[in-house]
């Protein structure tokens, strides 16, 4: 479901990000498995969409179904302020995000 970028998931992102927000680490760090899972959503979407029809199946319900390249922008573009905004709250997720996504700069 929040795979797919709808207004609906607007504020249990914008809950998540509070809990990554959270300044003690243990509990800003549950939030961590939706933001590693999602972003895998999100770019497996987008490589999915640029490779045509090929490629796997499988689906966790997150919006895993292949989609148009325009598609998957648009859901990239959606989630961007959010994934702006964690990394700005800085502890673990910074750290994180920058090890596993170098090309986020």
């Amino acid at each position: 479901m929040f795979g797919t970028a709808t207004p609906e998931v607007a504020q249990p992102v914008e809950a998540l990000l509070e809990v990554a927000a959270y300044p003690e680490d243990s509990v800003a760090f549950m939030s961590f498995e939706f933001w590693h899972r999602l972003s895998t959503v999100l770019t497996r979407a987008g490589s999915r969409a640029t490779e045509g029809n090929g490629g796997g199946g499988g689906g966790n319900g997150g919006g895993s179904a292949e989609v148009s390249a325009a598609e998957a922008t648009r859901r990239r573009q959606f989630f961007q302020p959010a994934f702006v905004r964690l990394i700005q709250v800085g502890g673990c997720f910074a750290a994180i995000t920058h090890v596993s996504s170098p090309s986020i700069r």
